[in-house]
């Protein structure tokens, strides 16, 4: 009886193991494998997102918005700039001229 216990406490241990690379990480990997059974919560440990999965979304998701071109306001199609008077008929947030914004 011990045995099967111990037993069972070593897999919750290794289903904590595999959460920890993973989003949901080790202890609630761990605790839900100890609380449900150690096949339930590896089953959910695997339905969890990588974290290098994660954090490679997140920095395509930073660079998508950094190579965003920028959107003119509402109702401008035109650029005109207030400084020099260059005038172009695709909407820029600076002027190509002077680099007055």
């Amino acid at each position: 009886m011990i045995g099967i216990l111990l037993l069972a406490l070593v897999f919750d241990f290794i289903v904590g193991a595999i959460g920890s690379s993973r989003k949901i990480g080790f202890f609630p990997a761990f605790l839900l494998s100890l609380l449900l059974s150690p096949i339930i919560g590896l089953i959910i440990v695997l339905c969890s997102e990588r974290k290098s999965d994660a954090e490679f979304k997140q920095a395509m998701m930073q660079q998508a918005i950094q190579n965003q071109k920028p959107q003119p306001p509402a109702g401008e199609k035109d650029y005109k700039c207030k400084q020099c008077g260059y005038q172009s008929d695709t909407y820029t947030p600076f002027c190509p001229q002077c680099g007055a914004h």
